[in-house]
């Protein structure tokens, strides 16, 4: 769980980072170079939402799933776990 949320807290910091550096800053960018610094960022979100929604999220709810409910995840707790293994 350490690893998992720890995971999670530094992908929000670094993406928290990197919107504020795209606000408007002491330096100006050409609009060439904005524009693939956008594309750039894209891709870095595409990187990152896969594999959460692939790995962390599924992986979060097969071990928090029992702390907080007592109902019993069945097949989609297997279906959970599996997931993992597309990452």
């Amino acid at each position: 769980n350490v690893l998992l949320f720890g995971t999670i807290v530094v992908i929000g910091l670094c993406l928290m980072r990197i919107v504020r550096e795209f606000s408007p800053s002491q330096f100006s960018l050409s609009n060439k170079s904005k524009n693939v610094q956008r594309q750039l960022f894209r891709a870095l979100l595409w990187q990152t939402a896969i594999p959460t929604c692939t790995s962390y999220i599924p992986l979060a709810v097969v071990f928090l799933w029992p702390i907080f409910f007592p109902i019993s995840l069945g097949c989609v707790g297997t279906i959970a776990a599996m997931s993992c293994q597309l990452f």
